[in-house]
């Protein structure tokens, strides 16, 4: 689970240990309930946080930043009881950068200023046209949800139009966040693509 997130799952913990088998001994010991030295330390994750690993870290999703925390609780707990050390990252969902940016620890020196000027980029405004043909009886289908996508994104959407004998070339021109824009270009791309009856795209 290395893309975007599942749902309101926006919030991510990395956890990484100093020893090669760390990731797997904390991932069973947390999904399920046993006594380790004379203590419960399984099931101790919060209600509705979603535990996954890879080879080198353990992560843990949640949708608050509470549900994150008291997972973090949760693996420092089983890793002192098993002697290991962990190395912990939280991190929330970007959707403007599509990524996940560190939160905690805050990053510093290069790596933020690198970080915000990342984040600058994406929230840029901008405007942009993009231009398809399609079918005249198709233009409803078209035009209609592409539009409605620009409102519940919150972009500035117009449309304009050049009819030809059995065709219209729709040119869209709309202007917001970059990133949302390039949401946008993405839709627009899907939705011809989906309806091989209309013409190619002039993106």
């Amino acid at each position: 689970m290395e893309g975007s997130p599942k749902l309101d799952q926006d919030w991510r913990l990395r956890a990484a240990f100093d020893v090669p088998n760390g990731v797997t001994d904390v991932f069973e010991r947390l999904r399920s309930r046993e006594r380790f030295l004379g203590s419960e330390v399984g099931g101790l994750l919060p209600f509705g946080v979603v535990l996954s690993r890879r080879d080198d870290a353990l992560f843990v999703y949640a949708s608050s930043r509470s549900g994150i925390d008291g997972a973090r609780l949760a693996i420092e707990r089983v890793a002192r009881a098993i002697g290991l050390s962990a190395e912990l990252r939280v991190g929330r969902w970007d959707e403007g950068l599509r990524e996940w940016r560190q939160i905690d620890p805050p990053l510093t020196g290069r790596e933020h200023e690198l970080d915000d000027a990342r984040a600058r980029e994406a929230s840029r405004q901008e405007t942009r046209e993009l231009s398809c043909l399609v079918g005249r009886l198709d233009r409803p289908l078209v035009e209609g949800p592409l539009l409605d996508f620009a409102q519940r994104r919150g972009l500035d959407c117009t449309v304009e139009e050049k009819r030809r004998l059995f065709s219209v070339r729709l040119t869209f021109s709309v202007s917001g966040p970059a990133y949302k824009v390039d949401e946008f270009a993405d839709q627009v791309r899907y939705v011809v693509k989906s309806n091989q009856n209309w013409s190619s795209p002039g993106l």
